[in-house]
């Protein structure tokens, strides 16, 4: 394989490793909040409950969130912080 080849692999082998991390930090991270989730696709997909009967897509590994009224973020630290903003936790 080619030298650009070789880099590209490299890329793709730690982008896979940093989904991983995140995949694996999202559900202590939502059960110190306190958040009630259920999970689909092995875990690739979590559907958060809010007290407020709110639901929350969230995809870990990519940290992408969306709101049904469909309010977009990424991270899990920054959708814990908006939920405690708008008291829904």
């Amino acid at each position: 394989m080619s030298e650009m080849g070789d880099m590209w692999k490299g890329v793709r082998a730690e982008r896979q490793a940093q989904n991983r991390a995140r995949l694996e930090a999202t559900e202590p991270m939502l059960r110190a909040a306190g958040l009630a989730w259920s999970t689909k696709n092995d875990g690739e997909h979590l559907i958060i409950l809010t007290k407020a009967a709110r639901r929350v897509d969230l995809w870990p590994s990519t940290g992408l969130w969306i709101t049904w009224d469909m309010r977009r973020g990424h991270g899990v630290e920054q959708l814990i912080n908006t939920l405690n903003k708008e008291h829904q936790l």
